[in-house]
């Protein structure tokens, strides 16, 4: 997937970031909020937010309650970096389920939907 995103010019870290901002709109996030969701530091969010600003990727605007923070907002030119993304993931993702029959792909569903459950009742309140 690296390989890939990179014939479109942005990293899976950088692709990560931006698929974050669009499943949260219409909520802006707090760079604290895309650290905790990307599970990385603060410091890596902020250097990688001032990338990806002079890239026109993404901005940075005043938290209109907390004045001392800020919200992190898609460019047009990072969302339409976000779309060339997924579609390579797509492509990824057909190509990897490409020749199973319908009835392995019901399994591998069924399994991961058995996962994800078994995650989200393990989490913490």
């Amino acid at each position: 997937m690296a390989e890939r995103l990179t014939t479109v010019g942005i990293s899976v870290a950088q692709f990560d970031l931006l698929a974050c901002l669009v499943m949260a709109e219409p909520e802006r996030l707090k760079q604290s909020e895309l650290a905790s969701r990307l599970l990385v530091t603060k410091g890596n969010i902020s250097g990688m937010l001032s990338r990806m600003t002079e890239l026109d990727m993404v901005r940075r605007a005043d938290d209109l309650v907390d004045k001392r923070s800020k919200r992190i907002m898609i460019t047009d030119s990072g969302r339409k970096l976000y779309e060339a993304g997924r579609a390579i993931q797509e492509g990824l993702v057909d190509e990897m389920f490409e020749g199973l029959s319908s009835e392995k792909l019901s399994l591998v569903e069924e399994v991961v939907g058995e996962i994800c459950e078994k995650i989200n009742l393990t989490k913490s309140p």
